[in-house]
């Protein structure tokens, strides 16, 4: 579960981050209203569950007698973001936030390192830009055993490290904040917890600028008080709207459309399109049990992604019936035109069925007997479209 912005700084000052004065507006009026109240330049910052709002156009800087135009732009605007490419995403609160000066940005964070099965600390003298634009020379990291958690010596080895090139910084300080940020992700069963920036401030205080956490949706039990705040998400999101349909989806990068039962033969069906140098678009699972009215809606959700070119059917039946995913698509195609090709592999529960189906319907796709072969003929003729 992402947080927005206003709610993970929420956490972080109960721990003992300190972040900049900020109020949430929901309308113009009140964004006018907060920023009259502070007297001074503010930042309104669109509060959506994604990064890259800057880019965007979602972070603006304005006086008090600017804050309702300005506010009210944002509000009736849709950002468009890495993971909501088409729709973009409806902005229905804004952090009218105090603007602070900052004398340095740094970057700290904690994430789980899946490879080697433990939280790591990454932090950087370079604050305010994608980490992935950072030299790697530039980037200090720190493995935490989860058995017996952050250790002092960790915590101070971090400090040093960021302000080794800033004489006007606090060690102590520091060694604290990273150690609150380790309680964070620990006590709040985070997957990942970020500053970026992390700033000092002319007054010297070190404050989190921005603030970013996902917490793991299994521990969501645990944490009550977050649950409720799943339960008034803004999010609108293109993945979300498909998400309440009960598709698995994530979408990617690439142009080669995948449709598969079961997460993990979608996981084989990924990489196997990445053994032969191809791209897929998506991650979609649409489950053991899918009626044909959901398999119609994952067929339509990649009809209607510009960026697919082929799309690679890969069904196993077990639970799963092959005669509905012939009579989804056949729903699906009813209401829009297929005109890309189809890579099809349907074996196990009533394949036959569904062959039928498809046959009488004369709906046109490519058959194929295994994923290795099915894989690589979607790769082929991705590339040749693409020409």
């Amino acid at each position: 579960m992402k947080l927005l912005e206003c709610e993970a700084k929420e956490i972080f000052e109960k721990y003992g981050i300190l972040v900049p004065l900020g109020k949430i507006a929901t309308t113009a009026t009140d964004a006018y209203s907060i920023a009259c109240e502070m007297a001074s330049s503010v930042m309104l910052k669109a509060q959506i569950p994604y990064g890259g709002r800057g880019k965007a156009g979602g972070i603006k800087e304005a006086n008090a007698s600017q804050a309702y135009e300005i506010a009210k732009n944002l509000f009736e605007k849709r950002l468009i973001t890495k993971q909501t490419p088409t729709k973009g995403i409806l902005v229905k609160k804004i952090l009218v936030q105090k603007k602070v000066e900052i004398l340095k940005e740094f970057y700290l964070s904690i994430v789980l390192d899946r490879e080697k099965e433990c939280p790591v600390i990454i932090a950087s003298q370079f604050g305010g830009v994608d980490i992935e634009e950072v030299p790697e020379k530039e980037i200090f990291k720190e493995y935490i055993d989860p058995l017996i958690g952050l250790q002092k010596w960790q915590a101070r080895k971090i400090a040093f490290d960021l302000c080794a090139k800033n004489p006007q910084m606090s060690i102590a300080l520091t060694m604290d904040i990273v150690s609150k940020l380790w309680k964070i992700f620990e006590k709040e069963d985070c997957s990942m917890v970020e500053i970026n920036p992390l700033i000092l401030a002319t007054d010297e205080k070190m404050l989190a600028l921005d603030a970013k956490m996902v917490i793991d949706d299994n521990a969501l039990f645990r944490h009550p008080e977050t649950s409720n705040l799943k339960l008034n998400s803004i999010d609108d999101s293109e993945e979300t709207r498909i998400k309440e349909m009960g598709i698995n989806y994530v979408k990617l990068d690439g142009n080669i459309g995948c449709i598969v039962n079961g997460a993990g033969l979608a996981m084989a069906t990924m990489d196997a399109i990445k053994f032969f140098d191809g791209e897929p678009a998506n991650f979609l699972d649409i489950g053991g049990g899918a009626n044909p009215e959901k398999i119609k809606n994952a067929f339509k959700i990649l009809f209607a992604d510009k960026s697919i070119n082929v799309i690679f059917v890969n069904i196993f039946g077990g639970i799963f019936r092959c005669d509905f995913l012939a009579e989804g698509l056949s729903m699906a195609l009813e209401e829009q035109n297929l005109n890309i090709s189809l890579v099809l592999r349907m074996e196990g529960n009533k394949a036959d069925e569904g062959s039928k189906i498809l046959n009488q319907k004369n709906i046109k796709f490519i058959p194929i007997n295994g994923l290795s072969e099915g894989a690589l003929k979607a790769v082929k003729l991705s590339r040749e479209d693409k020409k």
